[in-house]
């Protein structure tokens, strides 16, 4: 990952939220949803079997994804902002 990016401003973050838009599945929209949330050195620790044996009875899932995109257009800006500055710091020396 690049030394700025968070969860929201990697590349993978709008594959993820296409996965969560475009899934049927309950389980799999909630497993990348707690993905996206939670994400932290723990996260790929996490057993996938586990989780989806605890959830296999979950009939619906919703999640308001417009919110997410939102999120990472906000912070895509701020890091395409801090790189751009940047260059012009560099280009003026």
């Amino acid at each position: 990952m690049y030394k700025l990016d968070t969860m929201k401003t990697t590349p993978f973050y709008p594959i993820v939220l296409e996965t969560i838009q475009n899934t049927q599945n309950p389980v799999e929209k909630k497993l990348l949803t707690e993905f996206i949330n939670t994400m932290t050195r723990e996260t790929p620790k996490l057993s996938i079997k586990n989780f989806i044996e605890q959830n296999k009875n979950l009939e619906n899932y919703k999640i308001e994804i417009n919110q997410y995109w939102q999120m990472h257009d906000k912070e895509r800006e701020k890091v395409i902002y801090y790189y751009l500055k940047n260059i012009q710091i560099r280009f003026r020396m």
